[in-house]
């Protein structure tokens, strides 16, 4: 991560400091940009308090509906009030992510960052009554994942107040127009007002993949496709039903070494036919066909024969050129039975 040193000791004091915020009640604007088109524009409320839990609710300024979620660190549950429908999820596994403090997120932000983005803190304004710190992010590549940002920054908090992210065409931009770090709840607040009438169904029987053969698979996907060869081991194969939402079945496989060793996911779906999902020529190739890494989360994707290959890789003592050679050996699941 490159910083100039005042930057870099700034973030690193304040991320290392003992003030932290748990709860707050905040109010915020969203709007999300296409060119200079607003085509997304959300109002919303947030309560959080030091146990955890989190309750938003959301309004949207242009197609003119609202929903509620709460998450209490076991489960979040989803309630749209225009269509009358309502979702849980459990998320005892991965609760604790939801329950970081703003000082904890902003630091898993930066980290995440750190090989990808430049920063540097260009002053130190007032924000909503709040001494921020305005820290402008700087993507080092064009084609990121993530693109440029600016962000204001609590100095005590480390909660950010406000933020404006660019990644190729789009801009969003959030800002806080109500923000209380020492809020105080009333006991029903964490709870959502569902009619009896409506019944919650589970995100996750709706959503769970099914493991599935090879044939299934080529069923799926409508033909043959490409596999590695037995020496890599084949942990589990899931099929995800993205028919209604995508149009699609997305393959998804695990492989991992003799010894069971995680190496890396290989994802196989149809080639998407919209122009600005079109893999464009550059510097890589995986098996003569043009293909677009991605730093940030370690994977690479081609199209090969209608379908789109994307590996991602889970293994950090393996490398992106070790992988891209294994390719080589691929075979059509076709010629495994």
């Amino acid at each position: 991560m490159s910083m100039s040193a005042s930057a870099e000791e700034v973030i690193q004091n304040v991320i290392e400091s003992d003030k932290n915020m748990d709860a707050y009640y905040g109010e915020m604007d969203m709007k999300m940009f296409e060119g200079e088109d607003l085509i997304d524009h959300v109002k919303i409320q947030e309560y959080v308090s030091k146990e955890g839990k989190r309750k938003v609710l959301t309004d949207d300024q242009l197609k003119e509906y609202e929903t509620e979620s709460l998450n209490d660190g076991e489960k979040v549950i989803f309630f749209d009030r225009g269509t009358e429908e309502a979702f849980e999820m459990d998320v005892s596994e991965i609760g604790m992510l939801a329950t970081l403090n703003p000082k904890e997120q902003f630091k898993m932000m930066i980290e995440s960052m750190e090989e990808t983005h430049d920063y540097e803190i260009v002053g130190e304004e007032k924000t909503l009554g709040f001494n921020t710190y305005h820290v402008q992010v700087n993507a080092k590549q064009d084609d990121g994942l993530l693109g440029d940002m600016e962000l204001w920054v609590d100095q005590k908090t480390w909660f950010v107040i406000k933020m404006s992210s660019e990644t190729g065409n789009s801009r969003t931009d959030f800002e806080y127009t109500k923000l209380d770090l020492s809020p105080e709840f009333e006991e029903n607040v964490f709870s959502l007002d569902i009619p009896d009438h409506i019944d919650i169904e589970s995100i996750d029987e709706n959503l769970a993949p099914d493991t599935v053969t090879i044939d299934d698979a080529e069923n799926a996907l409508g033909k043959p496709f490409l596999v590695f060869p037995e020496e890599i081991r084949l942990n589990n194969m899931q099929m995800y039903d993205f028919s209604e939402e995508l149009d699609r079945y997305e393959l998804e496989m695990e492989y991992t070494t003799r010894e069971e060793v995680p190496m890396f996911f290989l994802s196989i779906f149809p080639t998407p036919a919209e122009e600005d999902m079109e893999i464009k020529p550059g510097e890589m190739k995986v098996r003569d066909n043009n293909a677009e890494y991605e730093e940030q989360i370690n994977s690479i994707m081609w199209d090969e024969d209608g379908l789109r290959y994307s590996i991602i890789i889970t293994n950090p003592d393996i490398t992106i050129e070790e992988v891209i050679e294994l390719t080589e050996k691929m075979v059509l699941s076709s010629d495994l039975k």
